[in-house]
């Protein structure tokens, strides 16, 4: 790079601008991968750091690059603006000829100063900034849905492709000249004022330059889940950013350009698009919603059907919902088709085949003389026709399904249900496939999920039940006679299919991953920086995955076929969790294995990992989770029995469990680890689970099973009682026991390998962290503690085993390090402060004090997984409920005064509440699974 690319303007061909707040773990790689450029830094380039009043220790980094560059790094100090203020601060000092605001938690690859330099001089007078491609990083990874547009390196013309903007800021670089002239509108407020000033630049000149090897590193930091929920809880990004971002956008188009470009258009459609996607909130009032609504619908009434339509991020379901509120009819049935694609007033909304409506197939259910097939029509169906299932010629009666849990919604309001049916299909030989009334002769895709018994991920997959033998043939089902040399074939050909897809796959991929890796290649020669060469090169090592995925089901089908003569005996498998036991799944075994007539063979699951694996041997057969043996013996069980409904817990092949669901026979018993108070049918329905015995334990709860949107009937569900309630005691040692449950938004993403959450470093920042934090050191407990010799423990849930290390406990209240002692807690805990636990159960049942704290009431159910159900914690609940702090604190000081004994109506609630109070549970467990009709072999497979 010479002296001559610089402009005898610019004292630097570069300036950044960076912002710092809280970002001293970032920080530093940030820097660096500006400071070992391909282009010499101290000769072109400078930062400029806007220390935005942040708390943390992120002046010292700025101050020692400072040091090390006092020619290149300008640092100034100022009380916290916002990034829009501390950008145009920076804007202001910078002294080189493009400026860049890359984020101080991001990053960008080594060639970017040098490909970006070379691209703008060539195309200087035709251009006013040039972007380079966003890839996400950390806990999200994957390119930005906008990537599409970087083809090669060119410039755009929004003036003829509306469709390849660019919205992001940090991933351009912009005229100094330019910046200065249009700056940050502070008053936009931080959610948009990166996408507004981009139109505004894009307004002026239409025309923009991409350049495709650098790449911007987007950091997707473990913290941004509870930074969305501050996002979605502030009513500016409702009622003020839309109009301040875009109605002001659209009027500085209209005055300008005398209308709205279909760039400007479709930018902002692309911003809007996002908040239609949001289900719930839980910060405005019914008549805020309302003016939010009309406020977004302003802004779509200002553009174009077709813009709507060229939107990738949301589905047909949405686009038709957004229409027809622009033109206030059901554009479905105003809609017209012709060869295949649906118009609206000459706009095309969506083609059939690439679009809409595909069959789901969710389960089928073998029956003596017949299938019973459920699912649904995925995207919308044109004209409301009604689906048809033809078999061997013959049409079959459709019955319909409510799929309310298949439902869209658009904050709280239903836009979409797809069509669920139920058919009956005969067990004979014939040709199935399905269609819509009208249009026969166009057979709907299939697609199979995971209780169909059939793989999606591979043609020609399977299912050998009594009798017939169903296949998948492209959009068809065949279903013919089964014989045992049938049934070979059938397998010989799968494995046929799963070994040609070893080889094809790895081809494909490594060829698809090996143009990935292109950085890496070009960067060995240009002397990429080794961080970003090895992120790179994971791409050409990802084929080897597919080798041993492929390898491993091949030889995992071949031993059970090979085992399978060999076990006779009905195989049981009882679980609790992956790396503990304590719960009904622990204490079912230790009944069952006691008993000398059971006929299965019983095993408990659990990771040999685990401190309590040793113990529980002492019971019976125990085996580890996740080996090779267990799995082994997961496809020839007869139940799975486990108190833990999550897939990761009783699933031991995750992602590739397509490859074996043909051979699955198991019923599935969920004993529960509590007793469900909140609706979470979303979760526990029997197309999510496909639960065989739902063990219950009080009327209530039976009842909302039953009653609820759940999917199952009395002859699933059954009132027994809690296996682990059987060895509950009480021997109250003066403790007061803490254990609320966790928070969906605030759980870091799960570890594939031991099934735990990882750390999310913005748990610390939450309402959740800070409230009982404060309270295990209120100084007003801990007073209350040490006059009457009480001590606290506190349990997090398992989910944020991570977090443990963000309390600080004392020497009164200690913080419970996992895997979690709970009968201990019960036992000797006088007293349980939780929120909204399941756990409060099992000590009202002892018949134990108990407070609910509902500090975050307004927002629980919004963000976590559970609805409100028939529980009334004012109502049924079996202690007081106090909504802020001061009051818990108060609620825990009386109730220890009073010698933690639980009020009398109380204590009537209980005793009306609960359905035994006897030591029987395990009992009536083990008596209703083998009530069960065993699976049976088929000829087949004996």
């Amino acid at each position: 790079m010479t002296d001559k690319l610089r402009s005898n303007l610019h004292k630097y061909n570069f300036s950044f601008v960076m912002p710092v707040y809280n970002v001293e773990s970032f920080l530093s790689e940030a820097v660096e991968s500006i400071i070992n450029q391909s282009m010499d830094f101290e000769r072109h380039c400078e930062i400029i750091f806007i220390n935005d009043g942040s708390p943390d220790n992120s002046e010292k980094i700025c101050l020692e690059y400072k040091k090390r560059f006092p020619n290149n790094i300008r640092y100034i100090k100022q009380e916290n603006a916002g990034p829009a203020a501390a950008r145009n601060r920076g804007i202001e000092l910078a002294e080189g000829k493009y400026i860049s605001m890359v984020d101080s938690d991001d990053r960008i690859s080594r060639n970017t100063l040098e490909e970006v330099s070379s691209f703008f001089e060539s195309h200087y007078d035709e251009i006013d900034l040039v972007a380079i491609k966003q890839v996400f990083f950390e806990a999200r990874t994957g390119e930005h849905p906008l990537n599409y547009k970087f083809t090669s390196d060119r410039i755009i013309d929004l003036s003829k492709n509306y469709d390849e903007i660019q919205m992001s800021i940090t991933s351009s670089f912009i005229k100094a000249d330019i910046l200065k002239e249009y700056m940050f509108e502070e008053s936009v407020g931080r959610y948009a004022e990166d996408s507004h000033l981009m139109g505004k630049i894009l307004l002026k000149n239409p025309k923009f330059g991409v350049v495709v090897r650098p790449t911007y590193f987007y950091r997707k930091r473990l913290d941004q889940a509870s930074s969305l929920d501050t996002t979605i809880k502030d009513k500016f990004w409702y009622l003020e950013t839309p109009v301040r971002a875009w109605k002001s956008l659209f009027d500085i188009a209209a005055k300008q350009e005398g209308k709205i470009p279909e760039y400007i258009q479709f930018m902002a459609m692309y911003d809007l698009q996002w908040r239609f996607k949001q289900a719930t909130q839980s910060v405005l009032s019914p008549e805020e919603v309302s003016r939010y609504k009309k406020l977004l619908f302003s802004l779509v009434a200002a553009i174009d059907d077709r813009v709507i339509v060229a939107q990738r991020q949301i589905d047909v379901s949405h686009k038709l919902y957004i229409l027809s509120k622009k033109h206030k009819t059901k554009i479905i049935n105003k809609a017209e088709e012709r060869q295949g694609k649906v118009f609206y007033e000459g706009v095309k909304i969506y083609d059939r085949v690439s679009d809409a409506r595909t069959v789901v197939v969710d389960m089928i259910e073998e029956r003596p003389d017949v299938l019973e097939v459920e699912g649904y029509v995925q995207g919308a169906v044109f004209g409301g026709n009604d689906l048809k299932v033809i078999v061997d010629g013959k049409e079959c009666k459709i019955i319909k399904v409510p799929r309310i849990h298949k439902r869209t919604y658009f904050l709280d309001e239903v836009i979409f249900e797809p069509y669920g049916f139920k058919v009956v299909i005969p067990k004979r030989a014939g040709l199935a496939y399905a269609c819509v009334e009208g249009d026969e002769n166009y057979r709907l895709p299939l697609v199979f999920e995971r209780f169909s018994h059939l793989n999606q991920m591979a043609k020609m997959s399977y299912w050998a039940c009594d009798g017939v033998i169903v296949k998948r043939f492209y959009n068809y089902l065949t279903i013919t006679s089964r014989t045992r040399m049938r049934r070979i074939a059938a397998e010989l050909q799968y494995a046929v299919v799963l070994a040609r897809r070893l080889k094809l796959g790895v081809v494909r991929e490594f060829m698809i991953n090996w143009k990935r890796s292109n950085t890496f290649s070009y960067g060995i020669k240009n002397g990429v920086d080794l961080k970003t060469a090895i992120m790179e090169l994971r791409w050409v090592l990802i084929p080897l995955k597919s080798v041993v995925r492929n390898l491993f089901s091949l030889a995992m089908r071949a031993a059970y076929f090979a085992l399978r003569p060999f076990y006779r005996r009905p195989i049981w498998i009882i679980s609790d969790r992956i790396m503990a036991a304590d719960d009904s799944g622990e204490i079912l075994f230790r009944y069952i294995a006691s008993r000398p007539d059971v006929n299965a063979r019983i095993y408990f699951a659990i990771s040999k990992k685990s401190s309590e694996y040793a113990a529980l041997t002492k019971y019976g057969k125990v085996v580890d989770y996740g080996g090779v043996y267990y799995k082994i013996l997961f496809l020839l069980s007869d139940k799975i029995i486990s108190s833990e409904a999550a897939d990761y817990v009783i699933n031991p092949f995750r992602g590739y469990v397509g490859d074996f669901v043909d051979l699955f026979r198991f019923d599935f018993v969920f004993l529960q680890h509590g007793i469900i108070k909140d609706d979470i049918s979303s979760w526990l329905n029997k197309y999510s689970k496909n639960i065989k015995l739902f063990v219950t334990s009080t009327k209530p709860e039976y009842e909302s099973i039953i009653n609820g949107d759940y999917g199952y009937g009395s002859d699933i569900v059954k009132l027994t009682g809690l296996p682990r309630y059987d060895l509950l005691s009480s021997h109250p040692k003066k403790k007061l026991i803490l254990m609320p449950t966790w928070r969906d938004n605030l759980a870091g993403p799960i570890d594939p390998i031991t099934g735990d959450r990882l750390y999310n470093p913005g748990f610390i920042k939450s309402e959740y962290y800070k409230f009982y934090q404060d309270l295990i050191n209120d100084q007003r407990l801990l007073a209350v503690f040490k006059e009457y010799g009480f001590t606290g423990e506190l349990y997090l849930h398992p989910s944020f085993k991570r977090q443990i290390k963000d309390f600080k406990g004392n020497g009164l209240f200690t913080i419970k390090e996992m895997p979690h002692d709970y009968p201990k807690a019960k036992r000797e805990g006088s007293l349980l402060v939780t929120d909204y636990s399941s756990v409060a159960f099992d000590f009202a049942y002892l018949k134990k004090p108990v407070i609910y704290t509902h500090f975050d009431e307004d927002s629980f159910y919004k963000t976590h997984t559970s609805k409100v159900g028939y529980f009334s914690y004012e109502k049924n609940g079996f202690g007081p409920v106090a909504y802020e702090y001061n009051k818990t604190v108060r609620l825990i000081t009386e109730t220890i005064e009073d010698d933690c004994t639980m009020p009398k109506k109380y204590q009537k609630r209980v005793e009306s509440f609960f359905y035994k109070f006897d030591r029987d549970n395990s009992k009536r467990v083990y008596e209703t699974i083998i009530s069960m009709k065993e699976n049976q072999l088929s000829e087949g497979d004996k």
